[in-house]
């Protein structure tokens, strides 16, 4: 009967430290952090005006609250270069994300399927015609849809990689009808914010 009990309270204990394991490794309510990667990008009209690609830099920051269980909202400001060969355009892109948390393989490791609204501020243009820039628009709009894996690594902290397609939604120039559009891959690191 003792040697019973002492099984007992082994399996209790085992079982009560793998479950608190992961409630331990969840992601933090409130997070910020760091965004770095490349941008693929190009300028079209989805028809007969299809420039071709430049790859340029990324860099900026994150700001979230998880909303509910399995969802959050993302301010995420970064610094992109982006429009097409032989027209390089740079912008500070604000992306305003709703996103959802998919569990994978337990809370320590989570997929994240977003969607949003962003507004790219131009910073700077060069180009091969002097003209591109001067009818470049100081703003756009777009759609950016994306994926990313983010695994915790320890009081809250995480970093994970993250996909993204920016669909534009204005045109990038007064006298032409075209979008911007734009591939972005980023490596992120986070940080907890008020406590887990």
């Amino acid at each position: 009967m003792r040697h019973a009990s002492w099984k007992s309270l082994l399996i209790t204990m085992v079982l009560a430290l793998v479950a608190g394991a992961p409630l331990q490794a969840q992601f933090a309510r409130q997070y910020a952090g760091l965004t770095g990667g490349a941008n693929y990008s190009n300028l079209s009209n989805y028809g007969g005006i299809n420039s071709d690609y430049r790859w340029g830099g990324t860099a900026g920051i994150m700001a979230g609250v998880v909303t509910f269980e399995y969802s959050y909202v993302e301010l995420a400001p970064s610094w992109s270069q982006m429009g097409a060969d032989g027209a390089h355009l740079d912008y500070i892109d604000i992306p305003l994300i709703l996103g959802g948390l998919v569990p994978l393989g337990g809370r320590s490791t989570v997929g994240r399927l977003y969607a949003g609204v962003s507004l790219a501020l131009k910073v700077s243009c060069k180009a091969d015609v002097t003209a591109t820039c001067d009818a470049a628009k100081s703003s756009v709009w777009g759609l950016p849809v994306g994926i990313s894996i983010a695994h915790v690594i320890g009081g809250g902290r995480f970093v994970g990689v993250d996909a993204r397609y920016n669909v534009g939604l204005s045109d990038v120039f007064e006298l032409i009808s075209v979008t911007q559009r734009s591939w972005q891959f980023r490596a992120m690191f986070g940080l907890p914010l008020g406590g887990r």
